[in-house]
């Protein structure tokens, strides 16, 4: 299966775990994923993604971390909003 890396930020869309986040189920191909569908990193569009194995990214060294920087990132993120949703559910307030 093939894994899709965006050009502006590393973010890599592989097909055998899809995007769970986004109801793109895995083994989604890529040619399925939504037309209008983005990076969840940087908002860049679905054409400014090209094929890992030739991108520009490997040639740089820094797909691997800079993925792993965002899936980390986006965990945080997840957590501060569950996090203020429950104080929210609490105490009736933000």
């Amino acid at each position: 299966m093939a894994k899709m890396v965006c050009v502006g930020c590393g973010f890599v869309y592989d097909e055998e775990q899809g995007r769970k986040e986004e109801n793109i189920a895995a083994g989604t191909k890529w040619d399925n994923v939504p037309e209008d569908w983005c990076c969840p990193v940087s908002g860049d569009p679905k054409e400014l993604f090209e094929p890992l194995e030739n991108s520009v990214w490997l040639a740089r060294g820094g797909v691997g971390s800079i993925h792993s920087e965002a899936s980390e990132l986006q965990g945080e993120t997840k957590k501060i909003m569950e996090d203020r949703a429950k104080k929210i559910k609490e105490t009736g307030s933000s």
